[in-house]
């Protein structure tokens, strides 16, 4: 679902799938340099081209013509990282090692380990009731409720939904 969103998103404004994948600064310069190119071109042409020589209409035209071409081969690049088997491996194996350091009372290396977890896919269920619980046992309720909210919205009729009502309900306010 978030890949065909991210796809429609870049089709129409490249960069936008992007910041969908969490390549919100690739995303955010690409959206800006094809809105600017795009813009000065369609100035030049439609509106005042009395005011634009006609080599800086064409090149800014083509500039943004080839910036929305970039901005679909990355999101392709990027859509194939974000669905590949590595990556659930990845995440798998970084779960386990939070695990690890939960067992062992480590409560700074969980959080360092399930940051990097976070930052390869925030919207994995394990990795998201891993965040939550962590979040819980290190006292940051604010973010504790976050995340287990967010874990009601990612598997609303999941294995976890009663574990997070519950969390939440044992939260302080």
């Amino acid at each position: 679902m978030k890949k065909w969103l991210a796809i429609t998103l870049n089709v129409i404004a490249p960069g936008a799938g992007l910041i969908l994948l969490r390549r919100e600064w690739l995303g955010t310069l690409l959206a800006v340099f094809f809105t600017a190119l795009g813009t000065t071109g369609l100035w030049g042409l439609l509106i005042i081209p009395a005011q634009f020589p006609a080599w800086m209409v064409t090149g800014t035209l083509i500039a943004a013509g080839l910036t929305w071409l970039w901005a679909q081969w990355l999101l392709v690049q990027r859509a194939r990282e974000a669905c590949s088997p590595a990556l659930a491996e990845e995440l798998d194996r970084l779960c386990r090692r939070a695990d690890e350091c939960l067992q062992q009372s480590d409560l700074q290396a969980a959080y360092r380990t399930l940051l990097i977890a976070r930052s390869l896919n925030d919207e994995d269920i394990e990795v998201t009731r891993r965040w939550a619980e962590l979040m819980t046992r290190m006292g940051r309720f604010r973010h504790a409720r976050r995340a287990w909210h967010t874990l009601t919205r990612l598997d609303p009729d999941g294995p976890y939904v009663r574990t997070a009502i519950e969390a939440l309900s044992r939260l302080p306010a």
